[in-house]
């Protein structure tokens, strides 16, 4: 916790000029509390992915293609149970349209995989990724940089809230959710496991 790193901070801080930091010893960590596990039900992402938002101009620049870019990001991370960085740094070269997969690499676990889509969503990453390169990020801001996780996740409150979704909101809970329903349809474990990329199931 951000508490036991300030703690330890000062007692290198201590340390380097020599004056007594015994008022440290033996002390432990805080107890860390799991966070609450939120799913959402099918019918709860369906509302969020047909609820549309409207934006205004930016520093004089046409923001209203966010709707569009945000709601394809939203339904990119139901659909495959990614973890919200993994989609926020995706690139272009590693989406395979054609084939309906997508590639996550430098993962928490340091492990490669991959992942499907399908449906409605490859024809939006079909025209998001229009007129990129290889190396571009697959969704940007308004200032053609990658998205920003908290912009994003206000966006996705706002946008839950309009649906009527009263749970709270994290772009987390789409994985928990899409771990949730494969399981519930019968997937074995391993293979939810490896779809996520969890080193332990």
């Amino acid at each position: 916790t951000r508490r036991s790193s300030d703690l330890h901070h000062l007692k290198n801080y201590c340390i380097d000029r020599d004056f007594d930091s015994s008022f440290l010893d033996g002390f432990k960590s805080f107890k860390k509390n799991q966070p609450e596990i939120i799913i959402f039900t099918l019918e709860e992402i369906k509302s969020i992915l047909d609820t549309h938002l409207t934006y205004g101009n930016r520093n004089g620049k046409d923001c209203s293609h966010l709707d569009f870019t945000y709601l394809t990001l939203t339904t990119f991370l139901a659909q495959t149970g990614c973890r919200p960085e993994e989609a926020f740094c995706l690139k272009v070269k590693y989406l395979d349209i054609s084939a309906g997969s997508v590639q996550f690499v430098d993962t928490k676990t340091d492990k490669n995989r991959t992942n499907y889509i399908f449906g409605d969503l490859l024809e939006k990453l079909k025209d998001i990724t229009r007129g990129k390169g290889p190396d571009d990020f697959v969704f940007i801001n308004s200032a053609e940089r990658k998205v920003n996780a908290q912009v994003f996740r206000e966006d996705l409150l706002r946008r839950a809230t309009l649906a009527g979704v009263t749970k709270r909101v994290f772009p987390h809970n789409f994985r928990h959710s899409y771990i949730t329903h494969q399981l519930e349809a019968g997937v074995p474990i391993q293979v939810v496991a490896d779809l996520v990329g969890h080193a332990d199931i």
